[in-house]
């Protein structure tokens, strides 16, 4: 092989193996930090998501797919909403009856 073509390939080599340990830099960087939520040290918190994990996995529980999570909340806004405009128009009711 020609000298160029191998001082092509060490240099390609070298940059690969650069770009490596750059990498690997990171993510030993996000594995030494401290996590951002401190949950997993409160010991409740643990035992309550242990707790839902095994419901999930022995089939007692299901997950909910992120279209069925958003139909609920949005049904449920609609609920919400719905509640305070019947008491906006009953209290606009009951300021016209008094005025009356």
């Amino acid at each position: 092989m020609s000298q160029a073509i191998e001082k092509q390939i060490q240099a390609a080599i070298d940059l690969l193996n650069d770009k490596k340990k750059a990498v690997l830099g990171i993510v030993k960087a996000f594995a030494e930090e401290e996590p951002v939520c401190g949950h997993w040290k409160d010991q409740n918190f643990v035992k309550e998501m242990d707790r839902r994990y095994n419901e999930y996995k022995s089939g007692k529980t299901k997950l909910l797919s992120l279209d069925e999570v958003e139909k609920r909340a949005r049904a449920a806004v609609e609920n919400i909403n719905a509640k305070k405009a019947g008491k906006l128009k009953l209290r606009l009711l009951k300021e016209l009856l008094v005025e009356i």
